[in-house]
């Protein structure tokens, strides 16, 4: 039996890709807020960016129910084990997505589901 051991190799980024490609960093202009609605027609409206943190907050917190799930059953275990970082997350996302939002021009993106991406698009397209 031959047995192969693989190699760990890394290869940078900007290596396969170019020195452009492999930009790490980002700054947002715009957010939009992407729900779907009942509607046959996309809608775009403008949004404050402040809901639009309020809202996300609540998605991530949906995101994380598993996780935390297993956290409690930790904490019912060893209730003096606590986390602070996991214990904040709702109140550090919201004051981060308020600063990280704060002065940036926001919509509201709604859609019919499942979504035409090119009524979309159309839709989006003149803010951009």
């Amino acid at each position: 039996m031959l047995i192969q051991q693989q190699r760990n190799v890394q290869m940078p980024p900007h290596k396969l890709f170019g020195e452009d490609a492999a930009t790490l960093r980002g700054k947002p202009d715009k957010i939009f807020f992407v729900a779907s609605h009942d509607s046959d027609e996309v809608t775009v409206q403008p949004m404050d960016p402040d809901e639009i943190a309020r809202r996300m907050v609540f998605s991530l917190q949906e995101e994380r129910m598993d996780f935390l799930s297993y956290y409690w059953k930790f904490r019912f275990a060893f209730p003096d084990r606590a986390n602070a970082l996991i214990d904040r997350a709702e109140q550090v996302q919201l004051e981060r997505l308020t600063r990280a939002f704060a002065g940036k021009e926001a919509y509201s993106v709604y859609h019919p589901y499942p979504v035409n991406i090119p009524s979309l698009y159309d839709a989006m397209n003149p803010l951009l």
